[in-house]
């Protein structure tokens, strides 16, 4: 599987989850599952950059979709942070929800497989940019330099 592709499954699951946790957020009035969706969302973004950023051999683009993934961690730590004290503050846990629960559930099966995935993808195009720089100089310069006295 190429990388789009697993960027692209990436992007899918989470459109999906989100739309699940906004729809069960708003039908339960649970703050930790809108929180959940919108942090789905803020995946979908970062994911779409590092698409964007594929497509281009720029270092600009790249650079951007580094420094935009980063951007997308900060707001999401605030954001539970954020949450974390309103709900300290108030002395309240988050209420139940089997949609909540089976959507937990749902991603600690899923997100794990599928950032496995791309590390064993990583991995092997690591390898496969050590194998060339192993090559050593272009055999073809070498044969002009032999026949060159």
């Amino acid at each position: 599987m190429s990388a789009r592709k697993l960027i692209l499954l990436t992007l899918v699951y989470n459109v999906l989850e989100g739309g699940v946790a906004i729809w069960a957020a708003i039908a339960s009035g649970s703050l930790a599952l809108a929180a959940f969706g919108a942090d789905s969302y803020l995946e979908v973004a970062a994911a779409g950059v590092v698409l964007w950023s594929l497509s281009s051999r720029s270092e600009r683009i790249e650079e951007f979709a580094e420094r935009f993934v980063g951007l997308t961690f900060l707001i999401l730590a605030v954001a539970v942070s954020v949450q974390g004290l309103a709900v300290i503050s108030r002395s309240e846990g988050a209420d139940e929800s089997v949609t909540g629960i089976a959507l937990a559930f749902a991603s600690l099966l899923i997100m794990p497989g599928i950032a496995i995935w791309k590390l064993k993808f990583a991995a092997a195009c690591n390898e496969m940019v050590e194998r060339a720089r192993n090559l050593g100089p272009n055999p073809l310069r070498i044969k002009e330099e032999v026949k060159t006295p």
